[in-house]
This record gives structure tokens, C-alpha cells and sequence, in this order.
């Protein structure tokens, strides 16, 4: 079934009228960028419904956060090693762009970015629950405060260096935007966290306030 020839590109007529022959036209000018941005779309919606299948279950869900968070910090850690001794590289090959900022394994800086938020969203989700935890099942703030330190010195710190490491890695990532997606994520999930008091209030207020001082300072 052919188009109206009224919903083809202005484009494909003028070519005609230039080639001296016709040209069949097509809504896009570009008719196999159509098809591969398409197949991308799907493609993403598939990892969407994958992804909410497999959260079904909440320990499922949490075993995704936690992979995500620690991949997050490895990539954190290699581009923080790359940046700091000054290697121009991605894995074996030289950086054709963005040499000042870092990308870690990613050509451009706003990509990662993105990646980097996302494991620093899913790093402090992963903090905040814990902590609620172990304040909830306390009878006052100094005993809570005091099982708190005993709990990120026993297992938490490598939780805690890895956020620290995230945090870093986008900020040298030098991406505004990547930055700013990151705390609106991280604001909404404690917004969303606190009002269904799977997160404590008090605590989702005074780390809501943290993510601001950290854009505020990043930004400065």
C-alpha cells in the first residue's frame, strides 16, 4: 500500500526535479536510519519489559540494583585511575575526543555521565535502605547512631567509597547535564522513598539536602 505522495519529504521532490527523473519518496529522507532507529526503540522497550519481569520479585529487584551499583564502581574506579595518571586512552585505543573530561570506557563524556548516575541513583538507594534499617530497630538516636558506624564499619564501607567514587567520577566527567539528571534521579527516588516510608523521612530530607551541597559545590 502506497503513501500519499502530500506525506512524502519535501526533499525527495526536489532531487526529482534537479535529477531530471523521478525519485519514489518515502516519509523519511533517510528511510534505513527510519528502520535502525525503530529496531533501537523496540530494543529498548525490550530491556524495559525484561528488566520489570525480572523485578517482580524484591530480592531479584535488589540483586539488580546491587550488580548495577558495583559495575557502576569499577567503571568509576578505571576512569578515575585513567584520569588522575593522565592516559588519554579507552581500553586499548587513544581518544578521539573529550581528552580534558572523564569517559572512563565511553567515547563521550555525556554517555557515561548517564551511566554514572544511574549507579550512583542505585548506590543510594541501596545506602538509604540500609541505614533506615538499622536506625528503625534502635530505641534511641545515640544507640542508633553508634549501631550505624558499628554496621559501616563492619560490611557498609565498601558501599560508602564506592558512592564516594561515583560522585567523583561524575563530577570529573565534566557533564552538566549527566550531573543534573543524576540528583533529579536521586531526588525523586527519596521523594517517592520517603512518602511510601520505605525510606525514613528525616534521612531522605537531610540527603536530599547533601545532593544539593554536592551540585552546588560541583557546579561552583
Amino acid at each position: 500500500m502506497s503513501l500519499p505522495v502530500a506525506w512524502h519529504h519535501p526533499l525527495w521532490d526536489l532531487a526529482s526535479s534537479s535529477l531530471g527523473w523521478t525519485i519514489p519518496g518515502t516519509v523519511s529522507l533517510n528511510p534505513y536510519d527510519t528502520m535502525s532507529t525503530l529496531a533501537r526503540l523496540l530494543g529498548y522497550g525490550g530491556i524495559f519489559w525484561l528488566a520489570f519481569q525480572y523485578g517482580q520479585r524484591s530480592h531479584r529487584a535488589r540483586r539488580a540494583i546491587v550488580v548495577l551499583t558495583y559495575a557502576g564502581v569499577i567503571y568509576a574506579l578505571y576512569g578515575i585511575v585513567l584520569y588522575f595518571l593522565d592516559l588519554e586512552i579507552i581500553l586499548f585505543f587513544r581518544k578521539s575526543a573529550y581528552f580534558d573530561d572523564l569517559t572512563s570506557v565511553f567515547v563521550n563524556r555525556n554517555s557515561y555521565a548517564t551511566f554514572a548516575g544511574l549507579g550512583l541513583v542505585c548506590a543510594t538507594g541501596l545506602i538509604a535502605v540500609a541505614v533506615t534499617t538499622v536506625a528503625s530497630a534502635q530505641t534511641s538516636v545515640i544507640s542508633g547512631v553508634l549501631r550505624l558506624v558499628e554496621a559501616i564499619g563492619a560490611r557498609g564501607w565498601p558501599l560508602i567509597l564506592g558512592w564516594l567514587a561515583l560522585l567523583l567520577a561524575l563530577i570529573l566527567s565534566h557533564s552538566r547535564a549527566g550531573l543534573v539528571s543524576a540528583m533529579i534521579g536521586i531526588v525523586t527516588f527519596l521523594f517517592a522513598a520517603g512518602m511510601t516510608r520505605a525510606v525514613d523521612r528525616r534521612l531522605a530530607l537531610a540527603m536530599g539536602a547533601g545532593c544539593g551541597c554536592s551540585w552546588r559545590c560541583s557546579s561552583s
